[in-house]
Parts: C-alpha cells; sequence; structure tokens
C-alpha cells in the first residue's frame, strides 16, 4: 500500500487503519477521532514527512489549521517509519509511563529526522534519556505545552545540530543542565512556565548565535549570568516573573536600618487558578520621597509641608549609608538596580528606607569590577532618567551604576526637579544643569520649597547670625558629591562608601554648626 508515499498529511481524523483518499476534501462536519493504528506507515519506507497536527511549514509554533482528536499513546512502531518531519501537534496523546515513550527510543534509529513537534497534547511523565540519542542532525525538536515532569535528560546537550528547542508550559524540575551550553546552533530557546530552580547556567553564554530565549515564570534565583552579555545577536529575551525569586532572594540577605524589612513573603493562587504572589513590607506611613518631592497638587491627601534641609541630609545620609551595606558589607554584594525616589519610603520620623529590590543583581566580588568594562544586550535595568548610562549602551551592571542614581536622587533631592522634567531636552540634563550653576549661581536652582522653609525659620532668629550662609554651604557641599557621584563614565564616579562618608561629615557639621 503507497510504496512511493513521500508525504502523509493527516489533517482530519481517520476512521480506521485506512485513511481516505488524499485527493478527497473529507466533510469538516463528520471529522471523525481515534487512537493511532500501530500498522500507520506499513509498507512506506520512502515516507519522509508525517503530519498529524499541521498542514503549513513546520516552524515554531508547527501552525495548523485543524486540530485532530487523537488519543491514547503513540505506537512504538511510529518511530519505524523515519520521516525527516514528525509533526503530532494539538491532539489528545498521552504517555505517563517509560512504556508509553517507547516510540522515542525507536526514533533513535532515524538518522534522517529533522524536525519533531509533540507540542500540546497530555504527554505526561519522565522525558526519557533516549531523547539524547535522537540524531544529531535534528534541528527542530518542539516538546512544549504538555505535562511532562522531572529532570531535563542531560543528554539533549547531545543534539548538536538543533536551532530551534521549545518545551514551554511543561512541568519541569530541578535545574536546567549546564551542559545545554553545548547546543551552539540555537537560534531560538523556549523553556517559560515550567518550575526550573536554581540558578540559570552561565553556559547559556556559549549560545552566541541566540536570538530568543524565553526564560520566565519559573523558579530560578539569583541574578542573571554575566556570561549572557556574549549574545550579541539576541533580540528577544523573556525573563519576567522570575522577578519575585530575585527579590526574595536579595531581601533575604540583607538587614540594616535604611533598608526596608520584609515581614513575610506568600505564594498562592486566586479562585482562578493564577499566580499570586506578595511580599509584605513594614508599613511606612510618610509613603515614599517622591511624592514629598513632587506632591499632587489636586491630591487632598497630599497637602505635604515640604522637607527641611536637615530631613533631606538625613535622608541622603540614609540612602548612602543603605547602598554602602549592599556594596561593601553583603556577601556577596548587591546592586539595586533601580534607584529612585519613589523606591525610598519614609517612616514616621522621615527616616529613609531603601526598597523595591526587584531589579536587584546579586555579583560576586571577583567579578565586580570587571563588569563596570563589559558588554551586555540583556536589557536596560532601571528607570529612565536615574539609570546610569553605560547601561544603556550595553555596559554590565556594576555597583557605579547605583552610585550613579544615587548622585541623580541627591540632586533632585536639593534642587526639586526630576531628572524626566521637561526643561530636560536638547542635550540639557540635571547633572548639566547643576554643573553650569555650580557653585556661585547654585541657589538660582534650588528647590524653591526648601529655600522658603530655610528662609522662614533664619527670618525667626534674632541673635543676628546669618543661618542662610551655612544652608548655602551645606546644599553646595552636599551638590559637589552628587555631581561627583553622576559623571558620565563610571571610573571616574566616587565609591559609595567615599560619598556616605562624605554626606555624613557634611550632615555633622551643619548639625555642629546651627546647635551653637
Amino acid at each position: 500500500m503507497w510504496p512511493h508515499l513521500l508525504l502523509l498529511l493527516l489533517p482530519y481524523a481517520f476512521q480506521s487503519a485506512s485513511a481516505t483518499a488524499l485527493d478527497d476534501k473529507p466533510d469538516v462536519d463528520a471529522l471523525l477521532g481515534g487512537k493511532l493504528p500501530s500498522d500507520l506507515g506499513d509498507h512506506v519506507p520512502r515516507l519522509m514527512g508525517l503530519f498529524l497536527g499541521g498542514l503549513n511549514s513546520f516552524s515554531r509554533q508547527c501552525n495548523s489549521i485543524r486540530f485532530l482528536d487523537i488519543t491514547g499513546t503513540v505506537p512504538p512502531e511510529i518511530g519505524m517509519l523515519c520521516p525527516e518531519v514528525l509533526n503530532f501537534e494539538s491532539n489528545q496523546l498521552m504517555a505517563a509511563t517509560a512504556q508509553d515513550w517507547e516510540f522515542m527510543t525507536f526514533l533513535t534509529n532515524c538518522t534522517r529526522l529533522r524536525n519533531l513537534c509533540i507540542q500540546a497534547n497530555a504527554l505526561g511523565g519522565v522525558l526519557p534519556s533516549s531523547v539524547g540519542n535522537l540524531s544529531a542532525h535534528l534541528q527542530q525538536f518542539i516538546f512544549g505545552f504538555n505535562e511532562i515532569s522531572g529532570k531535563l535528560p542531560f543528554g539533549i546537550s547531545n543534539l548538536v545540530g538543533l536551532n530551534v528547542l521549545d518545551f514551554p508550559h511543561n512541568q519541569f524540575t530541578d535545574v536546567l543542565p549546564d551542559s545545554i551550553g553545548r547546543l551552539n546552533l540555537l537560534q531560538q530557546l523556549y523553556f517559560n512556565n515550567n518550575q526550573f530552580s536554581g540558578s540559570l547556567p552561565s553556559s547559556l553564554g556559549n549560545l552566541t548565535r541566540l536570538l530568543v530565549l524565553s526564560a520566565g515564570s519559573n523558579k530560578f534565583k539569583g541574578g542573571l549570568p554575566t556570561g549572557l552579555g556574549n549574545l550579541q545577536e539576541i533580540t528577544e529575551a523573556d525573563f519576567s516573573n522570575n522577578k519575585f525569586s530575585a527579590e526574595c532572594e536579595a531581601l533575604s540577605k540583607v538587614r540594616h536600618r535604611y533598608l526596608i524589612s520584609v515581614i513575610t513573603c506568600c505564594s498562592s493562587s486566586d479562585s482562578s487558578q493564577n499566580d499570586f504572589k506578595a511580599l509584605m513590607f513594614e508599613f511606612m506611613p510618610n509613603g515614599n520621597l517622591d511624592s514629598w518631592l513632587h506632591p499632587d497638587v489636586h491630591d487632598a491627601s497630599q497637602q505635604l509641608q515640604g522637607l527641611t534641609l536637615i530631613q533631606r541630609l538625613n535622608i541622603a545620609v540614609g540612602i548612602a549609608d543603605a547602598l554602602d551595606y549592599l556594596h561593601n558589607n553583603c556577601e556577596p554584594p548587591i546592586v539595586h538596580c533601580d534607584l529612585k525616589p519613589s523606591n525610598i519610603l519614609l517612616n514616621e520620623d522621615l527616616v529613609a528606607h531603601v526598597g523595591d529590590f526587584g531589579l536587584a543583581k546579586i555579583i560576586s566580588e571577583p567579578a565586580a569590577e570587571q563588569l563596570i568594562n563589559s558588554k551586555s544586550s540583556t536589557g536596560i535595568r532601571g528607570t529612565i532618567g536615574y539609570v546610569a548610562p553605560e547601561y544603556g549602551e550595553g555596559g554590565q551592571v556594576s555597583s557605579r551604576g547605583d552610585v550613579y542614581s544615587f548622585g541623580s536622587v541627591v540632586l533632585e533631592l536639593f534642587i526639586g526637579k526630576a531628572p524626566t522634567h521637561d526643561m530636560f531636552r536638547d542635550g540639557l540634563t540635571l547633572q548639566k544643569h547643576a554643573k553650569d550653576a555650580f557653585p556661585g549661581m547654585l541657589m538660582q536652582i534650588v528647590d524653591p520649597v526648601l529655600l522658603s522653609i530655610e528662609e522662614a525659620s533664619a527670618s525667626s532668629l534674632l541673635d543676628g547670625s546669618n543661618p542662610m550662609e551655612h544652608t548655602s554651604n551645606a546644599i553646595s557641599s552636599v551638590i559637589e558629591v552628587a555631581l561627583s557621584c553622576s559623571k558620565h563614565a563610571p571610573t571616574e564616579r566616587m565609591c559609595i562608601g567615599d560619598a556616605a562618608a562624605a554626606i555624613h561629615r557634611i550632615r555633622d557639621s551643619y548639625v555642629r554648626i546651627t546647635q551653637k
């Protein structure tokens, strides 16, 4: 039967072991289902393609225009057909035991297999280790949207001819094998929506031809491996929903008076079975710094009176000390990556607490300095206006990036304008605005709310002193530190330890003088 058949397309269900004539268009209202017959393919030794799920060209999604309703297990004999393309997409094929996966072992004898798609079925159990013995010429292996569990076989790294490896929406656990870095012809790699844990393997940086990397919605911990900076061809990368794990890990390692305290973490599902994750923080009754610097005049609940100079100096001290702790006293060091006024919370005494570690990166100390000059194409970490310029140019995450953000926040704290203010365009930035005014014209650009508070306080004194001179000196000194921290070149910036010490001296000196 069909001794010269090269391509067998079964986009519609069959009624028995005999298929309907291929030239006849079946009645779409009379589609039938059933099990795959074990003798399917007998006498077709030249079969090159078997499509049971789609008529379109084989692609990442194995696009189909007609779903079948094939049920049961896959007969092992299917593996003896040895086609170039085998597409079982979007059926109800099942697997639960090693015996149910025997067809995969049979396929290991097929040296001409190029494309294998078994996605969108009900295949469960453990993916057999025999997948590592599939043809080294296999180019696309797609088995997502199933119920496959357990570890991803280490031997999958033997499939060195792969350019597409796609297995999202399964139940794979444990770590992603480091050996995956051997698949250096890969252009598309999808393993999102599984339950992988541990760290992303550093060997992903070996996949230099990669265009798409989708790793979101797993349970990975820690930061992105530095080797990802080697992926210069990548156009799409997804690490979403690993943020929660990253934030939990970062926060579990830190304890400091100027860092937000986590009371507890919870992870559950809502009534629609959607993932629900939450961090419960210590309540900060005075909101965030952004709302104090830029209150909404139309919001009656935000009728804030403005921050005094000493309050602003204390806030700057708190932020600097928090970063100094993260960079120099945590093991390993932590880079915050998203320092901005809205992430700085204020307690009942207006003491600053740095929060939101969702973009935080944990780095190893030996690599800390070399990261400053290395390149990465994994995207910008941070918020426009506060993010270090080298991140936008592909620079790797480093503590110097946080220092730049700190400088921007301090400038905003004393000048009263955000770096994204409408006035900053056509080459004018907050840093340039401050530098052009420093030192002689500086008081003309200082936050008018701050000046009005200090002038009102000075006018109430009857001792003949000139406290505004001390105010001007303190502001000038702190702006000088902020400008040093926000230089364009990372290596020209102050280290956060020196910046913290300088802010402490300025604050302490101002307190001594004004309390005499």
